[in-house]
């Protein structure tokens, strides 16, 4: 998987029904639909320990994924989401 630096800037959140994700869970854990380099992406936000945004996952259409960001200081997919319930 190739690695950018910079982040893709915030699209829309749209159901997607071809992985019977709903809108409300794309919300949720903050799955939007951006551009890369021209190209519409799936964008996965990936945060760090103390809940900053430190990089992303994009998916291609085609099924290709890349990177951007620093992922080496990423907690795992949706963890802060459990986290943070778990501390209210």
């Amino acid at each position: 998987m190739a690695t950018d630096k910079p982040l893709v800037p915030f699209g829309e959140y749209r159901a997607l029904s071809k992985r019977k994700l709903t809108e409300e869970t794309c919300k949720k854990f903050g799955y939007f639909i951006g551009s890369f380099k021209g190209e519409l992406v799936q964008v996965a936000p990936y945060y760090d320990e103390e809940g900053k945004l430190c990089g992303q996952k994009l998916r291609f259409a085609n099924k290709d994924f890349r990177a951007t960001g620093e992922l080496k200081r990423a907690v795992l997919f949706g963890c802060l989401l459990f986290i943070r319930l778990s501390r209210a």
